[in-house]
């Protein structure tokens, strides 16, 4: 029985690694995070600017997912909102304003869309919930819509909701079945966060215990090396030794580190073209969201719902998806074109803009090639016993921060699983279930709450039941009134 504390280095103090150092200082072990910024947060951070609250481009949590039950379960303290769903919600569809069809009633207030193509993708949504997604798993999102919806403009509807769900633009590559399912978590509600994603940071460090869990910042890590049983890192010219290392960073900064440690592994990064915009008020206060239907387009007024301003100013998000090999950063002018379409004469009311020519929002696509997997199936890494890799490209069944959040709780998991069982018993009843369960759930207290269970992609469809039935009931009604036009049309040709 190993009763000796453990000592453990995290580095990288974003979500992932602040999870990591809150469940491995609850489960026993010495923690150190090292951080090379001057503070803690990550793609989480937010900047106080100008009397603004500024995420890095539009951050949401997901009510349905992981990390919102994590953070609640474990008394994580935050407050946000969950934006309306109305019908000022609109779509840019070849550069003029519609109605988004967001539910029954805007979807038949669509002018954008004839009637044939409403009922097409009336029918898609009363299907989705009975979609298979374990079997389109290693299907392509462009393949599928390919295959089993005939009409265009549909197709880009569907899409648009993908991107907005996912932050993905990359339909050839993502897989269709983690696609719907995250469009299906989605439809449980988003919650935009008050005062920006950095008071959830801010409220997991203090719970943090200062005895057990220390941070440094401005830590360059120039090396992480395994030895025989221990792992040694150099930081700033200085030498540590400890017992598991988790690397909770980027891709491209775990390579360094390890350049074998990933190689063979497909990861594909989901980006942005980011536009935030300070004003003192709207122009036009009805138009808080859209989406761009034939363009990669979003824009949302995050402050209409959440406090994300000192006083009474507005702050809008805008943002171009950027396709995998998109490379350009002259996506400001497209965007700069929208916010003037929607809120015309705002430059009079502009506080302050920022533009994020390439921000990061995943470093984990879904990739059909890989049957929904993101390049890494776990955060244990062969040939390195001790270290561990989490964040929002490893694992499989949750994407964004979920898959951070689980990541972090698998590794934790495995980092403890030497220790005695009175220590280590709130994360495992026995072995046997150890194999079976999501390492996820049992670290939110077990229960019936995941909506996806990452082994088995069991789908919980409760929000959308209601609206299946509810369009279900029209669309059958429709069908009758097509049917009687028809028969209509029939006996006049007779005549």
């Amino acid at each position: 029985m190993d009763t000796r504390q453990k000592k453990i280095a995290i580095i990288g103090a974003g979500v992932a690694g602040m999870v990591a150092a809150l469940e491995l200082s609850k489960g026993g072990a010495k923690v150190v995070v090292f951080e090379k910024s001057s503070k803690a947060g990550g793609r989480a951070q937010t900047t106080h600017k100008e009397g603004y609250y500024l995420n890095f481009g539009p951050h949401a949590l997901y009510a349905g997912g992981l990390a919102h039950r994590y953070l609640q379960n474990n008394g994580i303290d935050y407050r946000g909102a969950a934006p309306p769903l109305n019908r000022e919600n609109l779509a840019i569809f070849a550069g003029e304003v519609y109605e988004l069809p967001v539910n029954l009633s805007s979807l038949f207030r669509a002018t954008y869309l004839n009637w044939s193509e409403k009922i097409e993708l009336a029918r898609f949504f009363r299907r989705l919930p009975h979609l298979d997604l374990d079997k389109i798993m290693s299907t392509s999102l462009a393949q599928w819509l390919k295959v089993n919806v005939k009409r265009t403009r549909v197709r880009q509807t569907i899409e648009t909701f993908v991107r907005l769900s996912t932050y993905a633009n990359s339909p050839q590559e993502l897989s269709a079945g983690a696609a719907f399912a995250q469009v299906i978590l989605a439809n449980q509600g988003v919650l935009y966060l008050d005062h920006g994603w950095q008071t959830i940071v801010e409220s997991i460090q203090r719970k943090l215990n200062s005895e057990s869990t220390s941070f440094r910042y401005g830590a360059q890590v120039q090396s992480v090396k395994q030895l025989a049983d221990a792992v040694e890192i150099l930081v700033d010219e200085e030498t540590f030794l400890f017992d598991a290392v988790l690397l909770c960073i980027p891709p491209q900064e775990v390579e360094k580190l390890l350049p074998d440690a990933l190689s063979g592994q497909a990861l594909s990064t989901c980006r942005a073209a980011c536009l935030d915009v300070c004003l003192k008020r709207l122009p036009r206060p009805k138009h808080t969201f859209a989406l761009g239907v034939d363009e990669p387009l979003y824009y949302s007024v995050h402050s209409t719902t959440a406090k994300l301003a000192d006083g009474e100013g507005v702050l809008i998000h805008l943002a171009y998806y950027l396709e995998p090999r998109d490379n350009r950063d002259d996506h400001e002018e497209r965007l700069l074109r929208l916010l003037g379409q929607l809120q015309p004469g705002y430059e009079r009311e502009l506080v302050y803009k920022r533009y994020l020519p390439h921000m990061v929002a995943s470093y984990g696509l879904p990739r059909a090639d890989l049957a929904g997997g993101s390049g890494l199936e776990s955060p244990s890494l062969d040939g390195y016993p001790s270290i561990f890799v989490c964040g929002d490209y490893v694992g499989r069944g949750w994407q964004l921060v979920d898959c951070a959040v689980n990541s972090s709780l698998e590794a934790v998991q495995t980092v403890l699983a030497s220790r005695d069982e009175g220590v280590y018993g709130r994360w495992q009843e026995n072995a046997a279930s150890a194999t079976v369960e999501s390492q996820g759930e049992r670290a939110l207290g077990g229960g019936n709450c995941a909506l996806l269970e990452s082994r088995n992609w069991r789908l919980n469809c409760r929000v959308l039941f209601f609206f299946r039935q509810f369009i279900g009931g029209y669309f059958d009604l429709l069908k009758l009134c097509f049917r009687q036009i028809v028969i209509f049309d029939q006996s006049l040709n007779k005549t």
